[in-house]
């Protein structure tokens, strides 16, 4: 006698379901808040890798109030940003002065010199 996967599929359905047909919501503001976590974050990267180094006050202003108009607060537990913000001082106050800075020829030439 065949077998149907009628259960199964019920089963399989309720799982991915917030329990008791919960409102999705809050599952939604956390996606979407993960993604505004990994922009946010990324755009960090992208500003240090061209850059070099970055003063915390950016972190407040274009590009990154696009992601959290209210700033990193919005995204982040204000430790976390005061980790954020002692991190990048930390970079530039280590930071090598341009003119010691040994930055390969390949880079020098498709960004039109040191910036």
């Amino acid at each position: 006698m065949p077998r149907s996967n009628a259960g199964d599929d019920q089963g399989r359905a309720a799982a991915r379901s917030p329990p008791g047909g919960a409102d999705t919501t809050e599952i939604d503001k956390a996606r979407r808040s993960a993604d505004g976590l990994g922009n946010f974050i990324n755009l960090i990267v992208t500003h240090l890798t061209e850059n070099g180094v970055m003063e915390p006050d950016r972190l407040y202003e274009s590009p990154f109030g696009e992601i959290t108009p209210h700033g990193p607060e919005s995204l982040f537990p204000s430790g976390d940003v005061d980790r954020m913000i002692t991190i990048l001082r930390a970079a530039r106050d280590n930071a090598a002065p341009e003119s010691q800075a040994a930055w390969p020829a390949s880079i020098k030439a498709r960004s039109g010199g040191v910036r």
